[in-house]
């Protein structure tokens, strides 16, 4: 049971929170100024001892001379590592959960591969969505682009070559829902990419 007059770690008890999925939750707060909702035995057990910026804090200098917690660089950074190593983070369990992982033990190590972010609005973006987080696996891209790539995005291959639904829309000029809903109700490919949309109201030309 958790004691609202101890310490854990980083963590400090404010106040007990409604169950998630049956189990006893607790509002903590961190020394970094973070309040964040854990799964109690999870703290009590030890296997939480922060929000999840104890394992992003071991960074040294580098995180202080980048502008320290509020530079953008480190924000990526951070939220890299958490995806990665924290089960408590928003959809860890498509980073973690299933084996995703961060090569990148300190933001330096980060830095120093992959630099300071190249253009305003850049992303970091796994080429591979089924491996981690490695300088090989990883590039600045746009949010565009990095939609393009997620592992949800359906993938096609059409006259000989793959890629996905969204990028086949830009390229042909079809709108994405009016393409998505050809492959979900099953037509062929040729007649997906190549029938014209009906336009009501219009009859269809006759010989």
């Amino acid at each position: 049971m958790i004691d609202i007059n101890k310490k854990y770690g980083r963590l400090t008890p404010v106040r007990r929170v409604e169950n998630k999925n049956g189990k006893q939750h607790w509002l903590f707060r961190c020394d970094c100024g973070t309040e964040k909702e854990i799964y109690s035995h999870r703290v009590e057990a030890g296997g939480s001892k922060s929000c999840g910026c104890y394992k992003v804090d071991m960074c040294g200098d580098l995180f202080r001379t980048h502008g320290g917690s509020t530079s953008k660089i480190y924000k990526v950074y951070k939220s890299m590592v958490q995806r990665c190593t924290d089960p408590n983070t928003v959809g860890w369990e498509r980073y973690g959960g299933r084996g995703i992982t961060c090569s990148w033990k300190t933001f330096e190590d980060f830095h120093k591969d992959m630099g300071d972010i190249p253009f305003a609005g850049a992303t970091i973006d796994r080429i591979d969505n089924d491996k981690g987080y490695s300088k090989e696996n990883c590039r600045w891209t746009t949010a565009k682009e990095q939609a393009n790539n997620r592992r949800t995005n359906h993938m096609i291959t059409y006259q000989g070559k793959t890629q996905s639904m969204m990028k086949w829309a830009e390229e042909t000029g079809i709108k994405y829902r009016r393409l998505r809903k050809r492959i979900v109700l099953g037509w062929d490919l040729n007649r997906v990419f190549t029938e014209k949309p009906r336009i009501w109201g219009v009859a269809p030309a006759t010989m």
